[in-house]
């Protein structure tokens, strides 16, 4: 058996990544928190609340705040604001029945896969004659993103840039959905929010909020460069071995750097040593999942494996364990694609081939 099993998929945050490129979140929510008129002494929950900016302005009015959020992160950071936040889904809340004299939710709720068990938990955690005010993106949110990324693409030959499963309604839509579930609908609308990114763009939005990790672990190793989790470059590179080893019970000299412990598990591997036969096939298994998460953003029939790990016998196993994956996973996917492999040498200098394809940029 390999090293690792399937994971969960859901979003990761960096919260101080998060800060640099989607500070707008916060900075503009002035009039929802208007619509909230938190009171002191109220019993308020900040259904995602993230970092806890938001939060924390509530706190400041006298009110007794409590916030969740997904991201084991985004707690840590609201925690360290002074707020008292949990980590947990908005679709299975841990609170008593009637807590809350107000829910209040702020650019989180288009992240919900489950809207009708998630408006089901508020309901439930609301005392009689509670409000829930709420703010997230509505239909046509970030429509032109998608439009000029789905032009630039185009143009390099990809039909289609996949869906990133966001929630966003027609304000009519989402009023007869709150209604279903027992709200009084007072006051919803739709209204335009043209936003200007901070210095990072849209590589840093992009970046930021619509990053696609291959392992959605929350302990999933971090990026040195980036702090991201869950990067692919962790997971199938010279680093994935080197992670790979402890589990595989392989104990390298300390000062040997990565390309040298990647040789000596090559070694091994030629010598028949089942310790590393279990690193290649942990990989195989990451590649097999990762391939078929990737076509949720692009379309492809054909994908080209390069780099030093896919050389020798490991490479070998590796792809025979991806394929393994998917035929037994994904059997109509698995009949669609296919995986090729160049020469031994020109896999051993694969990033200078993929960086010798990417496209021109013109400013």
């Amino acid at each position: 058996m390999p090293l690792i099993g399937r994971k969960s998929m859901q979003q990761t945050w960096n919260p101080e990544s998060y800060g640099r490129h989607g500070a707008f979140v916060h900075e503009l929510a002035g009039g929802v928190l208007e619509w909230l008129a938190a009171k002191p002494g109220e019993r308020i929950f900040d259904l995602g609340c993230g970092d806890g900016q938001l939060t924390k302005r509530i706190a400041d009015t006298g009110a007794s705040v409590v916030g969740i959020d997904a991201s084991p992160e985004m707690v840590a950071a609201a925690r360290a604001r002074g707020i008292k936040a949990d980590n947990g889904l908005a679709e299975k809340l841990p609170y008593p029945d009637h807590t809350f004299e107000a829910v209040f939710s702020n650019a989180a709720l288009h992240w919900v896969r489950g809207q009708d068990e998630m408006l089901s938990q508020v309901r439930r955690v609301l005392r009689p004659g509670g409000r829930f005010v709420a703010e997230l993106g509505g239909h046509g949110n970030i429509a032109a993103i998608r439009v000029a990324f789905a032009a630039v693409v185009a143009r390099h030959g990809f039909t289609s840039i996949g869906d990133r499963g966001n929630y966003y309604p027609p304000a009519d839509a989402y009023r007869r959905r709150l209604e279903r579930h027992g709200f009084v609908v007072q006051k919803i609308i739709l209204f335009p929010r043209p936003t200007l990114l901070n210095d990072g763009g849209m590589t840093g939005w992009l970046s930021e909020l619509a990053f696609a990790p291959v392992d959605y672990n929350p302990k999933a190793t971090a990026d040195e460069w980036s702090g991201d989790r869950g990067v692919g470059a962790l997971y199938f590179s010279q680093q994935a071995v080197n992670k790979l080893l402890p589990a595989a019970k392989i104990d390298l000299p300390k000062e040997l750097g990565l390309p040298e412990r990647l040789k000596e598990v090559q070694n091994l591997m030629a010598r028949g040593d089942g310790r590393a036969a279990k690193i290649y096939e942990t990989i195989g298994v990451y590649l097999g999942y990762t391939i078929l998460h990737y076509a949720d953003f692009y379309d492809f029939e054909h994908l080209l494996i390069l780099g030093r790990v896919t050389t020798g016998r490991g490479g070998d196993i590796m792809l025979a364990k991806a394929l393994e994956v998917l035929k037994a996973e994904f059997p109509e996917f698995a009949a669609k694609i296919k995986l090729h492999v160049p020469d031994e040498k020109s896999r051993r200098v694969g990033q200078a081939v993929a960086a010798a394809s990417l496209p021109a940029i013109r400013k």
